[in-house]
């Protein structure tokens, strides 16, 4: 999982942004790749566990759903959050 994570894709834009937006718009690209590979690696840990993926990252207007997933008769609606840091 963590190698797919490029440095010069995600860290370099950090620390080498020039100004509060360009580190803004860094943080953002940088955020959005931590919650994928959250939601990869969620959607893994069902399918090892037996669950079938049925749809990733459902929108409606009313908001998003990351993971919808069936346990033969069950089905399950997941939201999957991520943190950095320590």
């Amino acid at each position: 999982m963590a190698e797919a994570l490029q440095y010069k894709q995600i860290i370099w834009p950090i620390r080498h942004a020039q100004g509060h937006t360009e580190l803004n718009r860094s943080m953002k690209v940088f955020n959005r790749a931590i919650g994928k590979l959250a939601e990869d690696f969620a959607a893994d840990a069902l399918g090892k566990k037996g669950y079938v993926v049925v749809k990733r990252n459902f929108a409606t207007r009313f908001g998003e759903i990351d993971i919808i997933a069936k346990d033969k008769d069950l089905l399950v609606f997941v939201e999957v959050k991520a943190k950095t840091g320590t």
